[in-house]
């Protein structure tokens, strides 16, 4: 059954409505100025044993029609009155209407959704209650005059159960089985007397009759109990129940569905139907208790309007409520403009014509009007507060988007606050390590206002309140810091993320002094959110800023220092090259025949002037290397003759150690795919940085072999200190110096290694370095092979 089925029952129920409230035009009772009577008494042919037996044959007879009264042998005739006043009928088609407008505008469309069409079946029910009027005889004929009484038998039978139905799905359905077992029960029960009920009305109005009235009274009495009984059952369901909502929505609409039950119900099932039952009279008029009725579907209504249950939405329907609310006024306006004219009626009989078309003009002329009062009314309780505040977030996160430093986030958050809650006084504080921005606090008023204790452990997303600040008690904190109470503050919110505080929003008591409601605190929590998450974004923007600020900086400091050693490389490589080119001159005897001694100091001046050399040659490289100047043409490299030019050219370095190089070669190796420069260099640094590190009397050996097909692998080893762990991968670093040697006095700029590593990953291999097998360190290079040429592959 979906939204179309919903829609026309609610429409047929419309005429039914107005059909059984005409109706109630037709009833009689007689005047109560009749002398005292008595029992049994005629009339009309009938004859009553009671006083309730004989008012109710007198309102099957039409108003203002004479009856012939039969008491003791006397007769007297009468004219019967209207039994419902006109603000009695106003009273009952305004409730009826409100009930028929709430099924049709708001539970008829999702009718089909399953709690929402237990309300729309029970609000029908109950407003066909209303609309049938009271259990009265029918006037002739039978059919279908009889039909009214009967449709009030079997909606006061289904109320009380739909009640209980009402309190079984909502909030949380109870278990199926035990809920189905006890509904069928309940309605079964409700058919029963229902059917018991109607049948013997129906065998009275047949054939009136003291035994038949008689027989009415035990089921009457039984369906009005049950009544009662099941309408209270409903409301101690519905208030258990309440207790297991965890959501604050779902609790609010909890309430009002409760109150809705409880109070709209109540004056109808306990102060006038109870009261009948017992045989007391009753506490509050029927007039009064259909009035209240109302109550039912406004609370209804409001838990769908306020706190959107069953995800119902009123706002694409606000035009219907204005309508249907100002129309139902309207007809009120006419039933009191008929009711205060009837004393005209009788003063000013010539008049009388012309009052109901005066009363519907008034109807008229005051539609405009109470249309507009009723919908701002509606925006205000149940529309304005919620766009308003969705309006006022939409623009601050628009500012938000725009702030550029927290001082303009604090003024913006304090304008908005302002704004859309209107308090006597507003404040935010922001934080960043120890500095704090503020808007709304002088500087010295910051301090105080930081967080204490108590509010920097609060919750994330929560607000902290002082006692009576808020429509929700339960969310006041008992422990509100009373640094802020002696502020005036009366509303906080902390702004708390996974790092600790971040700052803190303070608000006063409102100008209208009055509370924060549960949609302002929502408000307040959203605005809250936006306000954090800017400042995190303003953070980490600033983070950013000055990590890139330092950044570029370390990054124009190494290109200055790559600048500077460049520059000094070429400034050192011509005087290095005439002091060799010198030695080796002295040392081969063009200046003379040469003692040892001398030989000797020729000798160091020409290894350490070497070693510059070297050194310079690794600054230049460090240059073309960063700016990807390096251009490698691959040919075959023989190892086992590079590695002899390395150890011979070391030869100087070897011997001031005290270390021997020992080169171990896989036999029958092919060259490697290199460039024999680069190679060289690769070797040479590696060579050297073991010696440097190799205990005197102690074997660096350089071993080739071929690691896998088509691959080769140079380690050269020491038997020095090793390398610290975790340093594997950071001593191939521009300018990292490892620990010094314990041999050998510092010297270098922490470039050898990567050189090695550049070199070697340009021409495609990989270096790394490992601990030996003996202690000290261990560096492996992986080249490629040449390839080899068809013929030879044969």
């Amino acid at each position: 059954m979906g939204r179309a089925f919903h829609l026309g029952v609610a429409l047929l129920a419309l005429v039914v409505y107005l059909w059984a409230a005409f109706g109630q035009r037709r009833v009689s009772e007689l005047p109560s100025s009749l002398p005292e009577l008595a029992y049994p008494v005629g009339i009309d042919g009938l004859r009553a044993s009671t006083p309730a037996e004989l008012r109710f044959l007198a309102q099957r007879f039409e108003p203002h029609t004479l009856v012939d009264l039969e008491s003791a042998g006397r007769h007297e005739s009468v004219r019967v009155q209207p039994a419902f006043s006109y603000l009695h009928q106003a009273i009952t088609l305004l409730t009826g209407l409100v009930f028929w407008a709430v099924c049709f505008f708001v539970f008829a469309p999702l009718g089909h959704r399953g709690a929402a069409g237990v309300f729309f079946w029970g609000l029908l029910v109950y407003g066909l209650a209303v609309m049938s009027g009271g259990i009265y005889c029918p006037p002739t004929p039978l059919w279908p005059n009889a039909t009214r009484p009967l449709f009030r038998i079997a909606s006061l039978g289904v109320i009380g159960v739909s009640f209980i139905h009402i309190s079984l799905v909502f909030p949380g359905r109870q278990p199926q089985w035990s809920r189905l077992r006890f509904l069928l029960l309940a309605y079964a029960l409700a058919g029963g007397l229902a059917i018991w009920r109607g049948a013997a009305l129906l065998e009275y109005l047949h054939a009136p009759s003291s035994a038949l009235w008689r027989a009415r009274a035990l089921p009457d009495r039984l369906s009005e109990f049950f009544l009662v009984g099941s309408v209270a059952a409903g409301c101690v369901i519905l208030a258990r129940a309440s207790r297991t909502v965890e959501l604050e929505r779902e609790r609010q609409q909890t309430k009002w569905v409760w109150w809705g039950v409880a109070l709209g119900a109540s004056p109808f099932v306990f102060l006038y139907t109870l009261p009948r039952v017992l045989g007391f009279p009753e506490l509050v008029p029927l007039a009064g208790a259909r009035l209240f009725a109302c109550v039912v579907p406004l609370a209804f209504a409001t838990a769908v309007a306020r706190h959107r249950m069953f995800d119902i939405d009123l706002i694409i329907r606000r035009s219907l409520i204005y309508g249907t609310l100002a129309a139902l006024l309207a007809v009120a306006y006419a039933a009191l403009a008929l009711v205060a004219s009837r004393p005209l009626q009788r003063t000013y009989p010539g008049i009388a014509p012309g009052l109901p078309f005066l009363a519907a003009a008034l109807a008229v002329v005051l539609f405009a009007p109470t249309r507009a009062v009723i919908g701002r009314w509606v925006d205000r309780t149940f529309f304005k507060l919620r766009y308003g505040y969705d309006h006022a977030l939409a623009g601050y996160r628009d500012a938000c988007g725009a702030v550029r430093d927290d001082e303009e986030l604090a003024r913006a958050t304090r304008a908005c606050l302002e704004r859309a809650l209107r308090p006597q006084r507003c404040a935010v504080v922001l934080a960043d390590g120890d500095e704090r921005t503020a808007a709304g606090l002088g500087r010295e008023e910051v301090a105080n206002a930081w967080l204490p204790a108590p509010a920097a452990r609060v919750a994330r997303d929560r607000w902290l309140a002082a006692k009576d600040a808020t429509s929700m008690p339960e969310t006041e904190a008992h422990d509100f810091p009373s640094a802020w109470t002696a502020q005036g503050w009366r509303l906080a919110f902390p702004l708390t993320d996974d790092h600790g505080a971040r700052g803190v929003i303070l608000l006063a008591e409102k100008e209208s002094e009055r509370r924060y409601v549960e949609s302002e605190l929502q408000f307040l929590a959203a605005v809250a959110g936006e306000a954090r998450a800017t400042a995190e974004r303003l953070k980490l923007v600033r983070e950013v800023a000055v990590e890139t600020v330092r950044r570029n900086r370390l990054a124009d400091l190494d290109r200055l220092k790559t600048d500077f050693l460049s520059r000094i490389a070429h400034d050192l490589r011509t005087p290095l090259t005439s002091i060799r080119w010198s030695a080796d001159n002295l040392l081969d005897g063009l200046a003379g025949d040469l003692n040892e001694r001398q030989e000797q100091y020729l000798d160091s001046i020409r290894s350490s002037s070497g070693q510059l050399e070297r050194l310079v040659a690794n600054l230049l490289e460090i240059s073309r290397l960063e700016e990807g100047r390096v251009k490698v043409e691959t040919a075959p490299v023989s190892l086992e003759p590079l590695i002899s030019e390395c150890v011979m050219a070391l030869l100087p370095q070897r011997e001031a150690a005290g270390v021997t190089v020992r080169p171990v070669l896989e036999p029958d190796l092919g060259p490697v795919s290199g460039e024999r420069d680069r190679l060289a260099d690769v070797l040479f640094n590696l060579i050297e940085n073991a010696i440097r590190y190799s205990p005197r009397g102690s074997c660096v050996e350089v071993s080739v072999q071929r690691s896998e097909p088509g691959w080769q692998t140079i380690a050269v080893e020491d038997k020095g200190p090793g390398v610290p762990a975790g340093l594997e991968e950071t001593i191939f670093e521009r300018f990292f110096q490892g620990p010094p040697s314990p041999h050998a006095p510092p010297q270098g700029f922490g470039l050898g290694l990567y050189v090695v590593r550049s070199y070697v990953e340009i021409l495609g291999g990989s270096v790394r370095c490992l601990s030996g097998g003996h202690g000290g360190a261990r560096f492996v290079c992986r080249l490629a092979e040449w390839p080899k040429a068809p013929a030879e592959a044969a």
